[in-house]
């Protein structure tokens, strides 16, 4: 259910404009009310806590913008428009406000190295805890996990050899963060394996309340890709009150893959 801000907001944009689709052409706003659960679980990050959450959020100023909460904590004093809470702040007549220029920042390195920082810094309850954990020779860290998450959208048969390259490339400049003991391309399987384990708990919740509840869902979509020994299946359910679950379910039959859900 939108505000009474954002109510309020949408009345007085469309007596001014006469119908929503010039509504959504003129006001970054609009497009926000719209879209803005939406857009935000596709704008996730691993919390401390083990739980996804969004890092997109409005900016707590007098005049409306967008944030990054990630960024705007680790990069206080720069003038990046997802720090200062300007992003989406119109100055023309035209609404520019997309879902890419969203994922745009989420895929920057400036943005994955302020998580990895954010992560550090709240961990455990420390920095020097979490400082200790990272520092554990038989664990992969949270920024590795983070880069197997990544390719693990990408080709199955270049995603090993992608990980082992830029983990060796990184490396050279980060070897807190990316150490080369856990640089090589077979463990790049292993965190997509751990990754898969702990969102495969998180559905079985999601399909247990589900199950209890039938009519929390609107509409269920999916679509299959196969190509050769390769079976992909992407599935989209919307609930009722309009959040997007989203995955992607990895069915090959393949000796060294095991069924994986990211």
């Amino acid at each position: 259910m939108p505000t009474a801000q954002e109510a309020e907001h949408t009345r007085q944009c469309f007596q001014r404009h006469k119908t929503v689709p010039a509504m959504l052409k003129a006001c970054n706003r609009c497009r926000y009310i719209r879209n803005g659960r939406h857009w935000q679980s596709r704008c996730m990050f691993p919390a401390p806590d083990s739980s996804a959450k969004t890092w997109l959020a409005e900016a707590p100023l007098q005049k409306w913008g967008l944030m990054c909460t990630i960024c705007a904590e680790i990069y206080s004093t720069s003038t990046s428009p997802y720090v200062q809470g300007t992003k989406g702040r119109q100055s023309g007549q035209k609404a520019t406000l997309q879902i890419v220029d969203l994922l745009d920042h989420q895929s920057s390195c400036e943005h994955k190295a302020a998580v990895v920082r954010y992560l550090a810094k709240h961990s455990s309850g420390s920095e020097n805890a979490a400082a200790t954990a990272a520092d554990n020779p038989r664990l992969p860290t949270v920024a590795q996990l983070m880069l197997s998450q990544e390719l693990a959208m990408q080709s199955y048969n270049c995603q090993a050899a992608e990980y082992e390259r830029r983990g060796q490339v990184l490396a050279r400049s980060d070897a807190k963060n990316f150490p080369r003991l856990h640089a090589s391309h077979t463990q790049h399987q292993k965190n997509v394996d751990s990754i898969a384990e702990a969102c495969r708990e998180m559905d079985v919740d999601l399909l247990e309340s589900l199950r209890k509840d039938p009519s929390a869902i609107l509409a269920v979509g999916w679509a299959e890709d196969i190509t050769g020994e390769h079976k992909v299946t992407k599935i989209r359910i919307v609930k009722k009150n309009l959040d997007v679950c989203m995955r992607m379910v990895d069915l090959s039959r393949r000796p060294d893959c095991q069924d994986r859900c990211l």
